[in-house]
């Protein structure tokens, strides 16, 4: 594989007004001296901006592909600049039926990708809540991509925990108010995420065994979201339904698509939830559907301590896509 110098890698930024007025941020990585192989677009999880991917876009551009990025609603500078009053007026709140909006922003930075890049393969990565709403878009727009990769995202959903889920979180919206922050949710959704840990400084363990990657990631301005108690409503029915049979028949039978998760990621039922996925998947006629699990990684497999070969298996599996 050839590699492409760093210095060939070029960056730019635009913004993209999508429904209700929102203005999206997107960021951009290509190689400037080639013609690129691919693109992929990626869909960020929460606390995450596209800050947070720049090592592993240039490590993509460097292989030959173009990457898009976009901050989500309610996240990074789709909310507003740092550490500004209106960041923390708008960072946490997506609008209602947050999770479908998210699936439909992303479905129209893939047709401006598109008509930037006309007969190039279109990939979308999504990673853990970006892994929710590409799951949602799959359904509703697979046949726009050629592929789709999930970064630690979860099995299919825990029907009865799920629903508990939501009464809480709706109880609380009723309470506090469907775009104030949510205290007691969070705590009941990611309560035991570290107990299968040993504790260190940061409090996130679970995120991965690369301490000074965990502590970039949650010292980001961009990490500080509130989110609210709408955002949480939408997020719990979106898991609830992003495999119901309609969703699954809805994803092209052709379309590729491949996880990558770590063994002990709470998210992913350590271990247990991406092979029951794609059993699913399977069951459901979709013809290309593989998975790699990483013995003893966490949830964040893009920052994880064996990284670089995380980077290898995507690239190697674009490379056999494209």
């Amino acid at each position: 594989m050839v590699v492409i110098p760093l210095d060939k890698i070029k960056t730019e930024t635009f913004l993209m007004k999508a429904a209700q007025g929102v203005k999206i941020y997107v960021k951009r990585w290509y190689p400037s001296n080639s013609e690129v192989k691919g693109i992929v677009q990626i869909a960020h999880g929460m606390r995450e901006s596209t800050a947070y991917y720049t090592e592993f876009c240039k490590a993509l551009a460097r292989a030959g592909y173009g990457v898009y990025v976009n901050d989500a609603r309610g996240h990074g500078k789709t909310a507003g600049e740092e550490n500004s009053l209106e960041y923390y007026k708008n960072s946490g709140y997506c609008g209602t039926d947050a999770f479908d909006l998210m699936a439909d922003d992303l479905s129209q930075l893939t047709d401006i990708i598109k008509t930037q890049n006309p007969g190039v393969p279109v990939f979308l990565l999504g990673h853990s809540m970006g892994s929710v709403i590409s799951r949602l878009y799959a359904g509703k727009y697979g046949e726009k991509i050629n592929g789709l990769i999930y970064s630690g995202t979860t099995g299919p959903a825990q029907k009865a925990r799920i629903e508990s889920l939501i009464e809480a979180a709706l109880k609380e919206a009723k309470v506090r108010g469907f775009k104030a922050p949510a205290i007691d949710t969070p705590k009941l959704i990611f309560a035991d995420y570290n107990s299968r840990f040993e504790k260190t400084q940061t409090g996130f363990e679970y995120m991965s065994r690369d301490e000074k990657m965990v502590r970039l990631a949650i010292t980001s301005p961009y990490a500080a979201v509130s989110y609210r108690c709408g955002f949480y409503v939408d997020f719990l029915n979106a898991i609830l339904n992003i495999d119901t049979h309609e969703n699954i028949e809805s994803i092209p039978k052709l379309l590729p698509i491949y996880s990558v998760s770590g063994s002990m990621d709470p998210f992913g039922d350590y271990g247990k939830g991406v092979p029951q996925l794609f059993e699913l998947y399977l069951r459901h006629g979709i013809k290309d559907a593989t998975y790699t699990i990483y013995k003893d990684g966490r949830h964040e497999m893009l920052r994880e301590i064996n990284r670089k070969n995380v980077y290898k298996d995507i690239i190697n599996w674009l490379q056999r896509h494209t």
